[in-house]
Protein backbone atom coordinates (compact mmCIF):
# COMPACT_ATOMS: atom_id res chain seq x y z
CA UNK A 1 0.00 0.00 0.00
CA UNK A 2 2.84 2.30 0.92
CA UNK A 3 4.58 1.59 -2.38
CA UNK A 4 1.43 2.48 -4.30
CA UNK A 5 1.23 5.82 -2.48
CA UNK A 6 4.87 6.57 -3.24
CA UNK A 7 4.32 5.73 -6.89
CA UNK A 8 1.23 7.94 -7.06
CA UNK A 9 3.00 10.89 -5.48
CA UNK A 10 5.95 10.38 -7.82
CA UNK A 11 3.62 10.54 -10.83
CA UNK A 12 1.93 13.67 -9.50
CA UNK A 13 5.27 15.40 -8.89
CA UNK A 14 6.52 14.48 -12.34
CA UNK A 15 3.33 15.80 -13.90
CA UNK A 16 3.69 19.06 -11.96
CA UNK A 17 7.26 19.42 -13.22
CA UNK A 18 6.98 18.27 -16.82
CA UNK A 19 3.41 19.15 -17.89
CA UNK A 20 4.05 22.92 -17.92
CA UNK A 21 7.31 22.32 -19.75
CA UNK A 22 5.52 20.18 -22.33
CA UNK A 23 2.81 22.80 -22.83
CA UNK A 24 5.43 25.55 -23.14
CA UNK A 25 7.50 23.57 -25.64
CA UNK A 26 4.45 22.76 -27.74
CA UNK A 27 3.28 26.39 -27.70
CA UNK A 28 6.73 27.68 -28.73
CA UNK A 29 6.91 25.09 -31.49
CA UNK A 30 3.58 26.27 -32.91
CA UNK A 31 4.58 29.95 -32.67
CA UNK A 32 7.94 29.36 -34.31
CA UNK A 33 6.36 27.21 -37.01
CA UNK A 34 3.82 29.93 -37.76
CA UNK A 35 6.52 32.56 -37.91
CA UNK A 36 8.66 30.47 -40.22
CA UNK A 37 6.10 28.75 -42.44
CA UNK A 38 2.83 30.68 -42.17
CA UNK A 39 4.02 34.29 -41.92
CA UNK A 40 2.65 34.96 -38.43
CA UNK A 41 2.48 38.76 -38.95
CA UNK A 42 0.74 38.44 -42.35
CA UNK A 43 3.45 40.34 -44.22
CA UNK A 44 3.07 40.45 -48.01
CA UNK A 45 6.75 39.76 -48.60
CA UNK A 46 8.31 37.33 -46.15
CA UNK A 47 11.23 34.92 -46.27
CA UNK A 48 11.41 34.76 -50.08
CA UNK A 49 7.67 34.38 -50.60
CA UNK A 50 4.67 36.55 -51.46
CA UNK A 51 1.68 35.88 -49.20
CA UNK A 52 -1.92 36.57 -50.21
CA UNK A 53 -4.79 36.98 -47.74
CA UNK A 54 -8.50 37.62 -48.11
CA UNK A 55 -10.25 40.57 -46.47
CA UNK A 56 -10.70 38.55 -43.27
CA UNK A 57 -7.01 37.75 -43.00
CA UNK A 58 -7.30 34.13 -44.14
CA UNK A 59 -4.35 32.87 -46.15
CA UNK A 60 -5.27 32.29 -49.80
CA UNK A 61 -1.87 31.02 -50.86
CA UNK A 62 1.71 32.00 -51.41
CA UNK A 63 4.18 32.35 -54.26
CA UNK A 64 7.87 31.52 -53.95
CA UNK A 65 9.95 34.19 -55.68
CA UNK A 66 12.59 33.06 -58.13
CA UNK A 67 14.41 36.40 -57.90
CA UNK A 68 15.17 38.90 -55.17
CA UNK A 69 12.28 40.30 -53.16
CA UNK A 70 12.89 43.71 -54.77
CA UNK A 71 12.04 42.26 -58.20
CA UNK A 72 9.11 40.11 -57.12
CA UNK A 73 5.72 41.79 -56.76
CA UNK A 74 2.27 42.35 -58.20
CA UNK A 75 2.27 43.08 -61.94
CA UNK A 76 1.32 46.59 -63.01
CA UNK A 77 -1.44 47.43 -65.49
CA UNK A 78 -0.24 48.48 -68.90
CA UNK A 79 -0.59 52.11 -69.95
CA UNK A 80 1.14 51.79 -73.33
CA UNK A 81 -0.69 52.98 -76.45
CA UNK A 82 0.61 53.55 -79.96
CA UNK A 83 -2.62 54.02 -81.92
CA UNK A 84 -5.45 56.50 -82.45
CA UNK A 85 -8.02 55.00 -80.05
CA UNK A 86 -9.17 57.27 -77.22
CA UNK A 87 -8.59 54.90 -74.31
CA UNK A 88 -8.70 55.81 -70.65
CA UNK A 89 -5.27 56.86 -69.44
CA UNK A 90 -4.41 54.82 -66.37
CA UNK A 91 -1.73 55.45 -63.81
CA UNK A 92 0.58 52.61 -62.90
CA UNK A 93 -1.33 50.39 -60.49
CA UNK A 94 -1.11 46.81 -59.30
CA UNK A 95 -3.84 44.31 -60.06
CA UNK A 96 -5.29 42.80 -56.85
CA UNK A 97 -6.05 39.11 -56.36
CA UNK A 98 -8.89 38.00 -58.65
CA UNK A 99 -11.72 35.83 -57.27
CA UNK A 100 -9.57 35.00 -54.21
CA UNK A 101 -7.54 32.72 -56.46
CA UNK A 102 -5.72 34.30 -59.42
CA UNK A 103 -2.99 36.93 -59.36
CA UNK A 104 -0.80 38.62 -61.96
CA UNK A 105 2.80 38.76 -60.79
CA UNK A 106 6.12 40.07 -62.00
CA UNK A 107 9.24 38.13 -61.05
CA UNK A 108 12.67 39.35 -62.13
CA UNK A 109 13.85 35.90 -63.15
CA UNK A 110 12.81 36.54 -66.77
CA UNK A 111 15.78 37.35 -69.03
CA UNK A 112 13.61 38.76 -71.81
CA UNK A 113 11.29 41.72 -72.29
CA UNK A 114 8.59 39.27 -73.31
CA UNK A 115 6.50 37.02 -71.07
CA UNK A 116 7.52 38.78 -67.87
CA UNK A 117 4.03 38.80 -66.32
CA UNK A 118 2.94 35.58 -64.68
CA UNK A 119 -0.65 34.50 -64.09
CA UNK A 120 -0.48 32.45 -60.91
CA UNK A 121 -3.20 30.15 -59.54
CA UNK A 122 -3.13 30.18 -55.73
CA UNK A 123 -5.27 27.03 -55.53
CA UNK A 124 -3.06 24.98 -57.84
CA UNK A 125 0.14 26.65 -56.62
CA UNK A 126 1.49 27.06 -60.13
CA UNK A 127 1.85 29.50 -63.02
CA UNK A 128 -0.89 28.99 -65.61
CA UNK A 129 0.06 31.68 -68.14
CA UNK A 130 2.72 34.19 -69.20
CA UNK A 131 2.00 37.58 -70.78
CA UNK A 132 3.66 40.79 -71.88
CA UNK A 133 0.91 43.23 -70.92
CA UNK A 134 -2.25 43.27 -68.81
CA UNK A 135 -4.90 46.00 -69.11
CA UNK A 136 -7.74 46.83 -66.78
CA UNK A 137 -7.19 50.64 -66.98
CA UNK A 138 -6.42 50.90 -63.28
CA UNK A 139 -10.10 51.05 -62.28
CA UNK A 140 -11.26 47.74 -63.71
CA UNK A 141 -13.37 46.75 -66.68
CA UNK A 142 -17.11 46.03 -66.54
CA UNK A 143 -17.93 42.33 -66.17
CA UNK A 144 -14.36 41.92 -64.85
CA UNK A 145 -12.68 41.36 -68.20
CA UNK A 146 -8.91 41.62 -68.63
CA UNK A 147 -7.19 42.51 -71.90
CA UNK A 148 -3.93 40.59 -72.31
CA UNK A 149 -1.00 40.52 -74.72
CA UNK A 150 0.63 37.10 -74.88
CA UNK A 151 4.17 35.91 -75.59
CA UNK A 152 3.52 35.97 -79.35
CA UNK A 153 2.57 39.70 -79.39
CA UNK A 154 -1.11 38.83 -79.88
CA UNK A 155 -4.00 40.24 -77.85
CA UNK A 156 -7.01 38.53 -76.31
CA UNK A 157 -9.66 39.06 -73.62
CA UNK A 158 -10.14 36.80 -70.61
CA UNK A 159 -12.33 36.58 -67.53
CA UNK A 160 -12.26 34.31 -64.49
CA UNK A 161 -14.87 31.91 -63.14
CA UNK A 162 -13.84 28.49 -61.84
CA UNK A 163 -10.80 28.93 -64.05
CA UNK A 164 -9.59 31.23 -66.82
CA UNK A 165 -12.12 31.85 -69.62
CA UNK A 166 -10.85 33.10 -73.00
CA UNK A 167 -13.57 35.42 -74.29
CA UNK A 168 -11.70 36.77 -77.31
CA UNK A 169 -8.95 34.46 -78.59
CA UNK A 170 -5.33 35.57 -78.80
CA UNK A 171 -5.26 36.38 -82.51
CA UNK A 172 -5.44 40.18 -82.75
CA UNK A 173 -2.80 42.87 -83.25
CA UNK A 174 -4.43 45.09 -80.64
CA UNK A 175 -7.51 45.24 -78.41
CA UNK A 176 -8.76 48.24 -76.43
CA UNK A 177 -11.84 49.94 -75.07
CA UNK A 178 -13.08 53.49 -75.63
CA UNK A 179 -12.54 55.53 -72.48
CA UNK A 180 -16.13 55.60 -71.26
CA UNK A 181 -16.74 54.87 -67.58
CA UNK A 182 -19.96 53.27 -66.35
CA UNK A 183 -21.51 55.64 -63.82
CA UNK A 184 -22.83 52.80 -61.66
CA UNK A 185 -19.85 50.43 -61.51
CA UNK A 186 -17.20 53.15 -62.01
CA UNK A 187 -15.44 50.75 -64.38
CA UNK A 188 -14.66 51.05 -68.08
CA UNK A 189 -17.63 50.03 -70.22
CA UNK A 190 -17.02 46.73 -71.99
CA UNK A 191 -20.05 46.05 -74.15
CA UNK A 192 -18.01 46.84 -77.30
CA UNK A 193 -14.29 46.11 -77.81
CA UNK A 194 -12.16 47.89 -80.42
CA UNK A 195 -10.10 45.23 -82.19
CA UNK A 196 -7.28 45.97 -84.64
CA UNK A 197 -6.15 43.31 -87.08
CA UNK A 198 -4.70 43.24 -90.59
CA UNK A 199 -4.60 47.08 -90.65
CA UNK A 200 -8.34 47.39 -89.98
CA UNK A 201 -10.42 48.17 -86.91
CA UNK A 202 -13.45 46.15 -85.91
CA UNK A 203 -16.03 46.65 -83.16
CA UNK A 204 -17.18 43.47 -81.45
CA UNK A 205 -18.58 42.15 -78.21
CA UNK A 206 -16.87 39.67 -75.89
CA UNK A 207 -18.32 36.72 -77.83
CA UNK A 208 -16.63 37.89 -81.05
CA UNK A 209 -19.82 39.12 -82.74
CA UNK A 210 -19.05 42.10 -85.03
CA UNK A 211 -21.18 45.23 -85.17
CA UNK A 212 -19.70 47.04 -88.19
CA UNK A 213 -17.76 46.43 -91.37
CA UNK A 214 -13.98 46.75 -91.17
CA UNK A 215 -12.81 50.31 -90.51
CA UNK A 216 -9.67 51.21 -92.48
CA UNK A 217 -9.48 54.75 -91.04
CA UNK A 218 -7.92 55.70 -87.72
CA UNK A 219 -10.49 54.88 -85.06
CA UNK A 220 -10.72 57.63 -82.45
CA UNK A 221 -13.81 56.86 -80.39
CA UNK A 222 -17.21 55.16 -80.44
CA UNK A 223 -20.35 54.60 -78.40
CA UNK A 224 -23.31 52.27 -78.95
CA UNK A 225 -24.50 54.15 -82.07
CA UNK A 226 -21.78 56.34 -83.55
CA UNK A 227 -18.12 56.10 -84.52
CA UNK A 228 -15.53 58.88 -84.69
CA UNK A 229 -12.71 58.33 -87.19
CA UNK A 230 -9.88 60.28 -88.76
CA UNK A 231 -9.86 60.21 -92.55
CA UNK A 232 -7.54 62.29 -94.74
CA UNK A 233 -6.38 64.26 -91.69
CA UNK A 234 -9.95 65.32 -90.87
CA UNK A 235 -12.38 63.93 -88.33
CA UNK A 236 -15.66 62.34 -89.36
CA UNK A 237 -18.65 60.81 -87.59
CA UNK A 238 -20.16 57.59 -88.90
CA UNK A 239 -23.05 55.41 -87.86
CA UNK A 240 -22.86 51.64 -87.53
CA UNK A 241 -24.02 51.30 -91.15
CA UNK A 242 -20.82 53.04 -92.28
CA UNK A 243 -22.77 56.13 -93.35
CA UNK A 244 -20.98 59.46 -92.90
CA UNK A 245 -23.07 61.83 -90.77
CA UNK A 246 -20.56 64.62 -90.15
CA UNK A 247 -17.25 65.29 -91.87
CA UNK A 248 -14.32 67.69 -92.19
CA UNK A 249 -13.92 68.61 -88.52
CA UNK A 250 -10.69 69.29 -86.66
CA UNK A 251 -11.84 67.60 -83.44
CA UNK A 252 -14.89 65.67 -82.28
CA UNK A 253 -15.59 64.26 -78.82
CA UNK A 254 -18.51 62.57 -77.14
CA UNK A 255 -20.21 64.33 -74.25
CA UNK A 256 -22.99 62.15 -72.89
CA UNK A 257 -25.50 61.84 -75.78
CA UNK A 258 -24.04 64.91 -77.53
CA UNK A 259 -20.97 65.72 -79.59
CA UNK A 260 -18.41 68.45 -79.03
CA UNK A 261 -17.46 69.77 -82.47
CA UNK A 262 -14.55 71.97 -83.55
CA UNK A 263 -14.66 72.88 -87.24
CA UNK A 264 -11.86 73.93 -89.59
CA UNK A 265 -12.51 77.59 -88.72
CA UNK A 266 -11.91 76.93 -85.01
CA UNK A 267 -15.60 77.31 -84.21
CA UNK A 268 -17.00 75.17 -81.39
CA UNK A 269 -20.56 74.01 -80.76
CA UNK A 270 -22.34 71.32 -78.77
CA UNK A 271 -24.28 69.14 -81.18
CA UNK A 272 -27.28 66.85 -80.80
CA UNK A 273 -26.52 64.15 -83.34
CA UNK A 274 -29.93 62.51 -82.96
CA UNK A 275 -31.62 65.76 -83.94
CA UNK A 276 -28.77 66.66 -86.34
CA UNK A 277 -28.57 70.21 -84.97
CA UNK A 278 -26.48 72.38 -82.66
CA UNK A 279 -27.89 73.01 -79.18
CA UNK A 280 -25.36 75.72 -78.26
CA UNK A 281 -24.03 78.91 -79.73
CA UNK A 282 -20.73 78.94 -81.63
CA UNK A 283 -17.50 79.98 -79.91
CA UNK A 284 -14.00 80.60 -81.22
CA UNK A 285 -11.46 78.32 -79.55
CA UNK A 286 -8.10 76.75 -80.38
CA UNK A 287 -8.83 73.27 -79.02
CA UNK A 288 -11.65 71.35 -77.38
CA UNK A 289 -9.46 71.44 -74.27
CA UNK A 290 -10.43 75.13 -74.00
CA UNK A 291 -14.05 74.14 -73.31
CA UNK A 292 -15.48 72.77 -70.09
CA UNK A 293 -19.01 71.35 -69.97
CA UNK A 294 -20.85 70.62 -66.72
CA UNK A 295 -24.33 69.12 -66.34
CA UNK A 296 -26.31 70.38 -63.34
CA UNK A 297 -29.90 69.28 -62.76
CA UNK A 298 -31.63 69.96 -66.09
CA UNK A 299 -29.03 72.34 -67.51
CA UNK A 300 -25.72 72.18 -69.36
CA UNK A 301 -23.20 74.88 -68.49
CA UNK A 302 -20.55 75.68 -71.10
CA UNK A 303 -17.36 77.50 -70.10
CA UNK A 304 -14.63 78.78 -72.40
CA UNK A 305 -11.14 79.19 -70.93
CA UNK A 306 -12.63 79.22 -67.43
CA UNK A 307 -15.44 81.71 -68.18
CA UNK A 308 -19.08 80.58 -68.25
CA UNK A 309 -20.47 81.42 -71.70
CA UNK A 310 -23.85 79.73 -71.79
CA UNK A 311 -26.36 77.72 -69.76
CA UNK A 312 -28.65 75.46 -71.77
CA UNK A 313 -31.84 73.89 -70.49
CA UNK A 314 -32.28 70.26 -71.48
Amino acid sequence: MRNKKITLWTIIILLIIFLPLTIYATTMHIILANQKEENYNHEFKYNGNLYFYDENGNLLGKYTCASSMDNCDYALVSSKKDNSLNELESEEASIPVIANRFVFLKDGVEDSDKANILLYDLNLNRTIGKYQEVKDYGIGIDRDYYILKNEDDLWGVVSFEDGIVVNLPFQYDYIGLAGHVNSESNKVESNIFAVYNNKNWQLMDASGASFVEDIADNLIDYDNEYIIVERNNMVQVLNYYNQTLLENYKEVRFYKQYLMLLDINNQFCLYNINGMSAISKSYSINSLDDVEIVTEDNTIKISRNGKVEETIEI
